[in-house]
């Protein structure tokens, strides 16, 4: 097999590219996606386009590899533009070693340079960290902020190194949390089961704070939490009695990496309304303590509007030995303009929303 027998093509919306699309991710994937899923963000995402190239064997007809972005809304600066995150990068065990990955990735940035797509950013694991960052030009922006709020003891002694088999036998204790704080009097807690214009006014008041973000407001919102398939999130808002959302906060338990996991998806607050931080906080691990979370986790830079009310909170961050995962935090400007904002890791927002796994 020689590598003229590999053509590289833009995938499109049709079904059977879809299928395609799908197939090659079962077979590469640690886990098999729903189609649901897949159209659910690559097709149905607020943007409404779908970026990916892949590589097929003319002979064959084997997928050989992809590479994909998926398109959303972001503001850089006081500029609104379609950013894309890196996402799928799958090569079929078979054509290992022939450099596909970044010859896809090439050929899609080019192609993305030439519309109206102004970054590529995203969280690549340790294998594909590398050639991002050192052959497809991405500013290396970590550490992914990751922070974690334990709940139960066990959990965290079985994965201390070299010890943890003997520490997972001691009793597995509580972790104290505080009660959460009393809502204010001239407002109430609300459940969310859609995200509405009130949203928006929340995210007009919140984007200033955010030189780099995806905008979070409820278009987006509704197609993260409201519409992806098998999405299992509660959110909650703190609203006043004239109706004005002073914040929310989403959530979610999970059985992943070997016990309970509470994930904080989302906490957004009305910069004139930091109460409602610790208001939000408290009911969010309240109610994942008592829906039996081992520990929570959650991404939340250090310069970020909320961060110290996560330290409140009694957050802290994961040390790197013990993270069930091990990500980096990238991204690489088309434009000119953007290259010095989009390079500083202190402009940027990011939360558990732009995870593309929970």
């Amino acid at each position: 097999m020689t590598p003229a027998e590999l053509q590289t093509r833009a995938l499109n919306v049709s079904g059977h590219d879809i299928n395609l699309l799908k197939s090659v991710i079962d077979a590469n994937h640690e886990s098999a996606r729903s189609i649901e899923r897949i159209r659910w963000q690559y097709l149905e995402n607020p943007v409404g386009r779908l970026f990916v190239d892949a590589s097929l064997d003319t002979v064959s007809s084997v997928v050989a590899g992809v590479y994909a972005v998926f398109p959303v809304r972001m503001k850089v600066g006081q500029v609104l533009v379609t950013g894309a995150q890196s996402l799928d990068t799958l090569t079929d065990a078979r054509y290992r070693g022939r450099g596909l990955f970044v010859s896809l990735a090439t050929s899609l940035y080019a192609r993305l340079a030439t519309t109206d797509v102004g970054l590529v950013y995203g969280f690549p694991n340790d294998s594909s960290a590398h050639g991002f960052f050192n052959k497809l030009k991405w500013n290396r922006l970590d550490p992914l902020p990751m922070l974690v709020r334990p709940l139960r003891s066990r959990y965290f002694a079985a994965r201390v190194p070299g010890i943890g088999a003997a520490l997972s036998q001691l009793p597995d204790m509580a972790w104290p949390i505080s009660k959460p704080a009393p809502t204010p009097s001239d407002s109430h807690l609300e459940e969310i089961t859609r995200f509405d214009d009130r949203f928006d006014s929340l995210w007009a008041m919140v984007a200033p704070q955010y030189p780099v973000a995806v905008v979070r407001d409820s278009r987006y919102l509704n197609w993260r939490f409201v519409a992806r398939p098998g999405g299992e999130y509660s959110t909650v808002a703190l609203v006043t009695g004239e109706g004005r959302v002073l914040g929310f906060v989403t959530f979610c338990v999970l059985e992943k990496h070997g016990g309970r996991i509470g994930y904080l998806m989302e906490l957004m607050i009305d910069p004139t309304a930091s109460r409602a931080a610790r208001v939000l906080l408290g009911v969010a691990l309240d109610r994942m303590k008592k829906r039996g979370a081992d520990a929570v986790l959650a991404w939340n830079l250090p310069h970020s509007p909320t961060a110290a009310a996560h330290r409140r909170a009694g957050f802290l961050p994961l040390p790197e030995r013990i993270r069930p995962i091990h990500l980096h935090f990238g991204a690489r400007s088309f434009r000119p303009e953007f290259e010095t904002l989009l390079a500083s890791r202190t402009n940027w927002y990011v939360s558990y929303a732009d995870s593309d796994t929970v």
